[in-house]
């Protein structure tokens, strides 16, 4: 019932307090049934949870992966491309911030920007690694790139989520039937490489940007980007980059604190719920950046 209203919801853009009511009536129903009582009873007794918030077990459910090398031809992305990409975050700086503040944040990110696609040579052949899920399966570069083409490293991707785990999907999930708060979000836009083995991977800029907390204080914030379907095993999927930030005034800007903090708090806050199927992990091979141990939870959405 939740599944196929919340579908279509998404294919006809339609109302979410009417989403929100039917919610509500299959929820009493699931509860007048008691499945989710007797689901948690029968597990609770079997999960350890270690000092950092962990469900001990879910390590142990490791899903396979494997590195591969792929020759990929750069499509060089044009500075005003990437300006056009930015402009409500350009925006929302120029609203809150004193002028001079705001201009010279927004100068400062896009000289750097001018940099990177400065090294770029449109039609190159480069040698990259990407990761493949299982066998056949999602294909990823396990990072993200402030600009489109670059395979300059940014953010390492941390969450995968299949079945039902289009970008949509996970957004209106999080946004609607998580414990925390999450909301629509500003940030500097990001890109990945994605895709599947099956049709081959594309540059694509994060489909959503979603927080909890406060942009000018501290928050977790998601980067969510869609892959496409698999025909094989993972059907509609995603891979998203969560991490742990603050906001400092001098330089003004975020900075990074945690990316496992904030891998953890998604992963604990979807497992459990009745929307969610199994939850795995998988070895990205991206451990490079910050604190990032390389392994990502593989979190199934049922709808």
């Amino acid at each position: 019932m939740k599944g196929r209203e919340k579908k279509g919801l998404k294919n006809l853009g339609g109302d979410v307090e009417k989403m929100k009511k039917i919610l509500a009536i299959g929820i009493m129903t699931l509860l007048v049934l008691g499945v989710s009582i007797a689901v948690i009873g029968a597990n609770a007794k079997d999960t350890g949870i270690t000092s950092n918030g962990i469900v001990s077990q879910d390590k142990e459910k490791i899903m396979p992966s494997r590195v591969i090398e792929k020759i990929v031809r750069i499509e060089k992305q044009s500075l005003d491309e990437l300006k056009r990409d930015n402009m409500e975050h350009v925006k929302f700086l120029r609203k809150n911030l004193e002028p001079e503040v705001a201009q010279k944040i927004i100068n400062s990110y896009f000289a750097l920007r001018a940099e990177e696609l400065e090294k770029l040579h449109d039609g190159e052949e480069i040698k990259v690694k990407l990761i493949e899920i299982g066998s056949y399966s999602p294909l990823l570069w396990p990072y993200t790139s402030y600009t489109n083409g670059s395979f300059e490293k940014a953010d390492p991707v941390n969450l995968i989520f299949y079945n039902t785990g289009s970008a949509w999907d996970v957004q209106y999930d999080m946004k609607n039937w998580l414990d925390n708060e999450w909301g629509d979000a500003l940030g500097w836009t990001q890109y990945t490489y994605i895709g599947t083995t099956n049709s081959g991977a594309n540059w694509r800029m994060n489909d959503y940007q979603l927080e909890n907390g406060s942009y000018w204080t501290t928050r977790y914030h998601i980067r969510i980007f869609d892959g496409g379907t698999d025909p094989d095993w993972a059907d509609e999927w995603s891979d998203a980059n969560v991490h742990w930030e603050h906001w400092e005034w001098w330089p003004p800007g975020h900075v990074v604190d945690s990316y496992e903090q904030a891998e953890n708090f998604v992963k604990n806050d979807f497992q459990g719920k009745w929307f969610v199927g199994s939850i795995w992990y998988t070895d990205l091979s991206n451990s490079d950046i910050g604190d990032n141990d390389g392994s990502a939870p593989v979190i199934e959405l049922l709808y």
